[in-house]
């Protein structure tokens, strides 16, 4: 007998899925609370919002020097693989089918216990120093992998770490919820113009609650770091444990 054909390879990993509602502003919180907390100790660097990376690239290249040249120029390439190791461990994790996001979780809670670790291990006085720059890297990788998880995984669900789109979208999003109100209101009876506000209040509600919890985690961060230093990770780190763990309970995303 023939053996049966492999499936291709987009094919592998199932489509994204609904995700409970409490789970895209848990992500955000800790990408905006990580992302405070390695700017002020990291000497500037951004790892969630990794758009400023390229503004910093550009002028690191022009400058031709500075203390922290070497992290901000690899910022780029590590957050990028970050998102490919995830995509190729999602691949991976259906043919076996294990739990997707909770093995995804896992690997961004690990990397952030790591980034924990060096940045504890390391003086942060030098940029280029060997536990500066691990941590760095450690951090960056993190929030690359929770970036393509969220992508891969979760449907109809707004980045939880970049909010340069998304302020965009939620401006989008609020002019449509008017437009729709103003014809619901003028319309009271209509079925259509019910269905598009009711469209419309849940396409602006999501996205700014991502947008609120990374403000939110951002603020708590700073006044945390403020407070604890470095252990002030413990927190989102904890965050992503427990989600973790609820994953793998509910097998959610599992085969």
């Amino acid at each position: 007998m023939r053996a049966a054909a492999k499936p291709p390879v987009k094919d592998i990993v199932p489509p994204p899925r609904t995700i409970p509602y409490f789970v895209p502003p848990l992500l955000s919180g800790v990408a905006g609370f990580i992302d405070v907390v390695t700017f002020v100790a990291l000497f500037g660097l951004y790892v969630a919002q990794v758009t400023g990376s390229f503004v910093v690239v550009g002028a690191q290249i022009v400058e031709q020097g500075g203390a922290s040249t070497l992290i901000k120029i690899l910022a780029i390439p590590i957050f990028i693989a970050g998102a490919m190791v995830t995509v190729l461990l999602c691949h991976w994790l259906a043919q076996v089918r294990r739990s997707l996001l909770g093995w995804s979780l896992a690997l961004e809670a690990v990397l952030l216990i790591a980034f924990y670790v060096c940045a504890r291990l390391s003086p942060l006085k030098d940029p280029n120093a060997p536990w500066t720059l691990a941590a760095s890297i450690f951090a960056l990788a993190a929030m690359g992998v929770q970036s393509a998880m969220v992508r891969l995984l979760m449907r109809n669900v707004a980045s939880t770490n970049v909010m340069t789109t998304n302020t965009s979208l939620l401006g989008i999003d609020a002019a449509e919820l008017l437009i729709a109100w103003r014809e619901k209101r003028k319309s009271p009876r209509s079925r259509r113009a019910a269905r598009n506000f009711e469209k419309a209040h849940r396409s602006f509600y999501a996205l700014f609650q991502i947008t609120l919890g990374f403000v939110a985690g951002a603020a708590l961060g700073a006044a945390v770091y403020h407070e604890a230093g470095l252990n002030a990770l413990l927190g989102p780190i904890g965050v992503i444990a427990a989600l973790a763990a609820w994953a793998f309970e509910r097998d959610v995303f599992g085969a």
